[in-house]
């Protein structure tokens, strides 16, 4: 299925996938708060991260803003998923900026096997995760669903020799601690980060979060309307815990003005 998103980039869906590209086919957009957080993040010539990129949306999207100078590295394990996201840069004329790896990134180098859910009604592409409990969340709500299960290849951040990076966004379906662990050298010396960060499915709970300041990032929830609010590791944690999810914005002080990112003061 092809869609046009409200960027002006064409894209080429899986029509099986009942998680993504429903939402992407009718408005155009994914994550609209997270969204408007990148464009503020992002500038002409930066590098930069999208793991776990899906069918691209978000790939597509940092091209457009980092230019031909920037360069994007993308990362998405499964393997039908991967040919989207490849065909969807091409199609873009993206394939000078943007390199998409068929990998998952983790705490160590090896294999794993990755699970999504998926019933006579299709797939949920956007469930798959390589921790098994992360993707039987979602049987109970999806009718005679099953877990299908493919091998993925996994190799730390740090050992890939990427260089320096100004941004990240991580959305590895509870697997984001791990990501942390086998990239902190590189994902440390970023401007800014978004990971989603879900505590029923996150092991390492706020450990993440605590280890995010002190590499010397200032956290904040991502709020309707892409609105930042400071938040310790304790209050993100909790308001997940309520919500279910949160997107956290981590930002190092000094590039924040640079940025033009406001991040507020109010009580959660």
């Amino acid at each position: 299925m092809l869609t046009r998103l409200v960027s002006g980039e064409v894209m080429l869906l899986d029509g099986r996938d009942r998680s993504v590209a429903p939402v992407l086919i009718m408005d155009g957009v994914w994550e609209p708060d997270v969204t408007q957080v990148v464009l503020r993040c992002v500038r002409p010539g930066m590098r930069v991260l999208d793991v776990g990129a899906n069918f691209g949306y978000f790939t597509l999207l940092l091209c457009r803003r980092v230019g031909t100078e920037g360069r994007v590295y993308a990362f998405e394990p499964q393997a039908r998923v991967h040919a989207f996201l490849e065909y969807n840069i091409e199609c873009n004329a993206y394939g000078t900026v943007a390199r998409a790896y068929r990998l998952a990134l983790g705490a160590s180098a090896g294999t794993q096997l990755l699970r999504r859910v998926e019933s006579g009604l299709g797939v949920r592409a956007g469930s798959a995760s390589v921790r098994e409990e992360v993707a039987r969340e979602l049987l109970p709500a999806v009718s005679e669903a099953v877990l299908a299960q493919e091998t993925a290849e996994v190799t730390r951040l740090d050992d890939l020799g990427l260089g320096e990076i100004d941004f990240a966004k991580i959305d590895a379906e509870g697997a984001e601690y791990d990501v942390w662990r086998g990239g902190r050298s590189t994902l440390s010396q970023a401007a800014c980060l978004i990971m989603e960060y879900g505590p029923r499915s996150l092991a390492a709970g706020p450990a993440l979060l605590e280890e995010l300041r002190d590499a010397g990032f200032r956290l904040a929830i991502i709020e309707r309307g892409g609105r930042l609010t400071a938040a310790l590791p304790p209050e993100i944690h909790s308001v997940a815990e309520d919500r279910g999810f949160v997107h956290v914005f981590a930002g190092k002080p000094r590039y924040l003005a640079d940025l033009g990112l406001r991040v507020e003061k109010a009580k959660l």
